[in-house]
């Protein structure tokens, strides 16, 4: 929490500072400073640390590095040039997406050089702030160099095109435009670890009639609005490119798009846009159509944005508020110790509580590792058990996918002996995932079995005297069990195996 805030500060800080670079002192200030503040495009990315620590500092650097060359430029003081290169660097430190600041930092000094009525803005842009650009270059450079011998990273194309335009659709009707009128509104879970937006069909119209309005008026009323607001849906579209390869083939796409996070440095570039756009100079024969708007009518959309953005904020707590884990971790406490004494199938805890991708960590032998009294979460157990939907322990069975063939030894099916490995056949092969194995067995004497597939690790477990069942989790695939023995086991007979998936209840 500390860290989110002290960054989320800096972060309004840098933001200020380059808001008042473009506009001044001047009141008018308020209403890209309260679209950053307020904006559910930067809230996401706040809530969730992991994704804070990328989203965050990239929008200090890309606000610090803004300002900074934009005073360079005006001003020529190599200050300005060394604070912006030590600004990108730091970003570069916690987020590769950082390598878009230079870019647009020379994007927004052309735009301010643009509504500011220069001509020939690139060239001069390029010309007045060269030693930056050439800094931040070789900066880039030595940074590339380093990543590529260091990470090991994938770039998706695109495996369907009708689903990327489907997801094109959702990703701006459902969440980029009605967040520019302070929407969603509502936001659901459903299983993912960060909510998503989910808008009533009420804020789609309001937030794509807002966008046709708002765009159109500044670009009849504002000289060069225009182009400020192009390079922005630019940005937006670069936003949407870069999630699209970094995630494509995922099912989970769409609705990863309305947790709203990869547009969260998209949302400081629309306050970028605003701020130029109101630095740009009116045109002559607007000047009367702006001064006729009554000044109770402006204060009271101000407010129903304001309103209509904290709305949205105050409804993304209520999935965490409401979430189930609580109930879910003190129902698992309790009955955890009630059954601590028979050694449990380590498994994944729901979804609901923590998302499969947390993999190890959302094993319940990783979440319930602090309890002092609870059982032993193993690979092999003599009972089978599960911690249900609510955290209870319940009886489980296997839903079995594959079973043994009949075993060629007479009245003993797979005769197991010490020193050699029996392998057992299956009636099909399993994928690589992880399985659990049910062996029925008459063993004579006490010792440990070691149980494999084809390809994947082995397990070694404990066996008794006598006729005994045991639950094996293997990760694994094949189309075979491998068995070995040692200890006081002198031989094995395994009438059968059968292979599947756990579920909670018992067999039907």
């Amino acid at each position: 929490v500390v860290t989110l805030v002290v960054l989320q500060g800096l972060a309004s800080l840098s933001v200020l500072r380059l808001l008042r670079v473009l506009l001044a002192d001047r009141a008018v200030l308020l209403v890209p400073l309260a679209v950053y503040l307020l904006g559910p495009l930067t809230l996401t990315s706040f809530t969730w640390w992991s994704a804070a620590l990328n989203a965050l500092p990239l929008q200090i650097g890309m606000a610090w590095v803004c300002a900074d060359a934009v005073v360079y430029v005006r001003t020529g003081r190599p200050r300005y040039a060394i604070s912006a290169l030590l600004a990108l660097a730091l970003s570069l430190a916690f987020f590769e997406k950082s390598v878009v600041i230079p870019g647009v930092a020379f994007t927004v000094v052309a735009l301010v050089a643009h509504v500011d009525g220069e001509r020939q803005v690139l060239r001069s842009t390029a010309r007045r702030g060269w030693r930056l650009w050439v800094g931040a270059l070789v900066l880039l450079g030595a940074w590339a160099l380093l990543y590529v011998a260091t990470v090991k990273s994938r770039v998706n194309a695109p495996a369907d095109l009708s689903a990327t335009a489907v997801l094109l659709r959702r990703s701006f009707l459902e969440g980029v435009l009605p967040a520019t009128v302070g929407g969603p509104w509502a936001w659901d879970q459903v299983g993912l670890s960060t909510p998503f937006a989910t808008p009533p069909l009420a804020v789609i119209l309001l937030g794509c009639a807002s966008a046709v309005a708002v765009v159109g008026a500044t670009m009849r009323w504002r000289s060069k609005a225009g182009v400020v607001w192009l390079a922005a849906a630019l940005y937006l579209l670069f936003d949407f490119a870069l999630m699209v390869v970094g995630r494509s083939g995922s099912l989970l796409t769409p609705l990863l798009a309305l947790t709203l996070r990869y547009f969260a440095d998209g949302g400081l570039v629309l306050v970028i846009a605003v701020a130029l756009v109101l630095r740009a100079a009116e045109r002559p024969h607007a000047r009367h159509v702006e001064s006729a708007v009554p000044k109770p009518v402006a204060v009271a959309v101000c407010l129903a944005l304001v309103v209509s953005a904290v709305w949205s904020t105050v409804a993304f707590t209520v999935p965490w508020s409401q979430g189930p884990t609580r109930s879910y971790l003190t129902t698992a406490r309790a009955s955890l110790a009630e059954h601590s004494s028979v050694p449990m199938l380590d498994q994944p805890v729901p979804d609901r509580i923590l998302w499969g991708l947390a993999y190890p960590n959302n094993l319940a032998s990783q979440v319930f590792r602090p309890l002092a009294h609870r059982p032993a979460f193993s690979d092999s157990t003599s009972k089978l058990q599960v911690i249900d939907e609510s955290g209870a322990v319940v009886p489980a069975h296997l839903k079995v996918l594959r079973t043994s063939l009949p075993g060629q030894a007479p009245t003993c099916g797979y005769h197991v002996v010490p020193g050699a490995e029996t392998v057992v056949d299956l009636d099909g092969a399993l994928i690589s995932w992880g399985w659990t194995t049910r062996l029925s067995f008459l063993s004579a004497g006490a010792g440990t079995v070691t149980v494999q597939f084809d390809r994947g690790g082995s397990v070694t477990a404990a066996v008794v005297r006598g006729p005994g069942e045991l639950f094996v989790r293997l990760v694994g695939e094949g189309s075979h069990l491998r068995l070995r023995i040692s200890g006081g086991v002198q031989s094995l007979c395994l009438g059968s195996a059968m292979v599947g998936l756990v579920a909670a209840g018992p067999a039907g």
